[in-house]
């Protein structure tokens, strides 16, 4: 019996590998599907194999590092790179990047410029040739930037000239929008998508001028660009002011003297009126003030008396200043006090303190004008006040009639002339009348004052007696005048006149019976005496008729009182000269007249009654 035979085995892997053993290991370095053969062979040359397969996957690649930028300004070139590995040595890699924004790049390095500003992703993949991948990213932020202005503008122009700029600029944000303003004086125009700027100054612009044109992005990114433009006028004449302007407003451009002329009478020049853009044919002075206390007429009686006035106006905004006179009349002739320089008051009234002594119960005269840096405006008109400080009595009346120890009827009046009061107000009076013993009998008060100049009252009914009349005047605030001397007047009934009447009623009622009596008082002392002569009865006593007309009385020439047959009632008799009374051919006074017929009438009484 043969001995057992030893065997060999071989490997064959497909990859062109082989090995031995009767175990053995392998790898492959690709992906793949690989037969497998299995050799057996004995030590007698005998062979045997066994087919088989092996299907190899591939193995994704490693990403083994990454790295770049991750903060950048819009438009800057950024860079990053990256690395993998792989298990299958013989695959070759490839890397490829995107970015956010839309782009990519290939290779392990890229580098990328963002155009606007954002936070954005950067990607790297790495990829085998037999499609395994890696990837890996990061976020990169990305800061605006502010455009800039490109642009070197002039920096003088003569008036009437056009003038412009046409700017450039850059951003490197290419996606940005833009917007241009600026600053600059009225009438500059500009283009808010270009940034053009034009203008076509005039004399009023003549001066140096801050211009400045700016641009923003939509992302808020500005830039500025400042300088100055000098107008520079233009002025043949060499006046300082502009020839445009003079032709405009009616100068001569090509006459100098004109720039100091004062053609408005304003106080300013015409060069004055250029530089300040007013028309010098056109008055700027102040206006004139509105009076305002004390009234027109009225009455002023502070102590420390002031005089306020509205604020005038002006035309240009000019700080005002005012002036104050017064007059101690109305022509304007005394110049009492006067001020200038007053401050105006922000209020819109202004007011001046009097630092003189006014004399009181006095008419005065007062005005006020306004004044600029430049002229005086026109005074307004005068205004008068009365400066009375205390109420001042009015002056006592004068009485008019009737007149002292006159007689006085009922429905005669008494009269006086009117007073006058120190401040002219309204005045009344009053009316007394008081009887012997000085008690009053009958008075009035607020009686009107007559503008005929006389003013009067008429009393009631007073009994026959001798009285006092007196007047006094009060005004409007009370004050009264003293009383004027009483006037003496004597009462008596009704009818006749100073003399003849008055003794005839005397006479007649007091003496006459149902004929004589009547006789008398109707008709006087003239009838009286007819009918006492003619008839010679009882009933008055005879007294011849030519006589005493001027008394009232009839009296023979060289007779005393005589009756009709020289016969009194009851057998008494009384001579001519029993009454011892002379022969009256007039009467000087009423009381003497009174106590004759007095002296009659008791002389009968008593006569009848013995």
């Amino acid at each position: 019996m043969e001995a057992a035979d030893t065997h060999t085995v071989g490997w064959d892997f497909g990859d062109g590998t082989t090995g031995t053993g009767d175990f053995t290991s392998h790898v492959w370095s690709d992906d793949g599907v690989y037969p497998i053969i299995v050799t057996v062979v004995d030590d007698d040359g005998g062979t045997d194999f066994l087919l088989s397969s092996i299907v190899i996957s591939n193995v994704d690649p490693v990403m083994t590092s990454f790295s770049g930028d991750t903060v950048g300004n819009e438009g800057d070139n950024l860079s990053w790179s990256c690395g993998a590995s792989d298990a299958g040595p013989v695959d070759t890699l490839t890397y490829g990047w995107q970015f956010s924004d839309g782009n990519s790049a290939v290779g392990p390095a890229a580098s990328h410029v963002f155009v606007d500003n954002g936070s954005y992703n950067v990607t790297c993949t790495a990829t085998d040739d037999d499609g395994g991948s890696v990837d890996s990213s990061m976020s990169v932020l990305v800061t605006n930037v502010s455009p800039s202005i490109s642009a070197s503008p002039g920096t003088s122009v003569q008036e009437g000239v056009p003038y412009s700029v046409v700017p450039g600029f850059s951003d490197p944000g290419v996606l940005d929008s833009h917007t241009w303003s600026g600053s600059f004086p009225a009438g500059v125009s500009l283009d808010s998508q270009t940034g053009s700027l034009a203008w076509t100054p005039g004399y009023a612009d003549i001066g140096v001028h801050a211009m400045s044109l700016s641009l923003t992005d939509n992302d808020g990114g500005s830039d500025t660009l400042a300088w100055n433009l000098e107008v520079l006028l233009v002025d043949q004449d060499g006046d300082g002011m502009s020839d445009a302007w003079e032709n405009e407003v009616g100068l001569d451009s090509s006459d100098a003297s004109d720039g100091t002329a004062d053609t408005d009478s304003d106080g300013r020049t015409g060069l004055d009126e250029f530089l300040a853009g007013t028309d010098p044919s056109v008055y700027d002075g102040p206006g004139v003030p509105v009076l305002d206390l004390p009234a027109d007429g009225g009455e002023l009686s502070d102590l420390q008396p002031a005089l306020s006035v509205g604020n005038a106006s002006s035309p240009n905004g000019d700080a005002l200043s005012y002036g104050f006179e017064i007059y101690q009349d109305t022509s304007m002739t005394t110049l009492v006090a006067t001020t200038a320089g007053v401050e105006e008051d922000a209020t819109g009234t202004t007011s001046w303190e009097l630092e003189v002594v006014l004399a009181e119960d006095t008419w005065y005269g007062w005005r006020s004008r306004a004044s600029d840096d430049w002229t005086s405006g026109d005074w307004s008109d005068l205004w008068s006040f009365f400066y009375n400080t205390a109420n001042d009595a009015p002056t006592v009346p004068v009485l008019e009639s009737p007149v002292d120890g006159a007689s006085f009827s009922e429905g005669d009046a008494l009269a006086l002339a009117n007073a006058t009061d120190p401040e002219g107000d309204a005045v009344v009076y009053e009316f007394r009348i008081t009887d012997a013993a000085g008690v009053e009998v009958q008075g009035v008060t607020g009686v009107q004052e007559d503008g005929s100049g006389i003013t009067s009252w008429a009393p009631g009914a007073l009994l026959e007696a001798t009285y006092h009349w007196t007047a006094r005047a009060v005004d409007a605030e009370g004050a009264s005048s003293a009383w004027a001397v009483e006037r003496e007047i004597l009462v008596v009934p009704e009818g006749g006149d100073d003399t003849g009447n008055d003794t005839g009623n005397d006479t007649g009622n007091d003496t006459g019976n149902d004929t004589g009596g009547d006789t008398g008082g109707d008709s006087g002392g003239d009838s009286g005496g007819d009918s006492g002569g003619d008839s010679g009865d009882d009933t008055g006593v005879g007294v011849p008729q030519d006589s005493g007309e001027d008394s009232g009385v009839g009296v023979p020439p060289d007779t005393g009182f005589v009756g009709g047959d020289d016969q009194l009632d009851e057998g008494l008799s009384l001579s001519p000269t029993g009454c011892g009374c002379a022969a009256v051919a007039s009467r000087s006074h009423t009381t003497v007249l009174s106590l004759l017929f007095a002296v009659v009438i008791g002389f009968r009484r008593r006569w009848r009654s013995a």
